[in-house]
């Protein structure tokens, strides 16, 4: 088991995978099942090696709460919550939630342009933006700062530089990180 999320069938779940791709489906279209359960790729039109690095139940219970981000976004900057992707190649994305909400199509939508070159998603997880992201890379590299630093997006974009890699490195993980100590 990968992820556990409460919600109920009036809410929808997005599903973000490797390819930098959102899919976005009602929990009531999710069939009863009383065996090992449906292939996600019966839904969707994954491509060949294309996995799932992270999901997002759209119930308010599941999502931080606005509020708890002590100032307010600057300018015209959407309001939490957003997601944070980052890809092996050392760059980092921030979208608002609320643009993957809607049911999407088999094909999804795209959330973040890939470098040609095997770039893929690491993970992508819920953020308020007072979070600090952490990373590794292959190589033995660390690096954590806060993810109000990543400039939020309105669309698909390839993002902003996190990490800079030798080109033969490469981002093993990464985790939001919240403890004050």
């Amino acid at each position: 088991i990968g992820w556990a999320l409460r919600t109920t069938t009036r809410h929808t779940l997005s599903l973000f995978t490797s390819h930098g791709q959102a899919y976005t489906l009602r929990v009531d279209g999710i069939p009863a099942t009383t065996g090992h359960g449906e292939p996600i790729q019966k839904f969707f039109a994954f491509a060949d090696g294309e996995r799932i690095v992270g999901i997002v139940s759209h119930d308010p219970r599941n999502l931080p709460a606005g509020q708890a981000q002590p100032t307010p976004p600057p300018g015209d900057e959407p309001p939490p919550p957003y997601f944070v992707a980052v890809s092996t190649a050392g760059k980092v994305v921030r979208l608002p939630v609320a643009l993957v909400a809607e049911v999407s199509n088999r094909n999804g939508r795209v959330v973040m342009k890939l470098d040609p070159e095997g770039d893929r998603v690491v993970a992508a997880y819920v953020s308020t933006g007072e979070e600090h992201v952490c990373l590794a890379s292959t190589q033995g590299n660390v690096l954590a700062f806060l993810a109000s630093q990543i400039p939020v997006l309105r669309g698909a974009g390839k993002g902003v530089m996190a990490i800079k890699l030798r080109p033969e490195d490469r981002v093993l993980a990464y985790e939001l990180h919240t403890d004050k100590g």
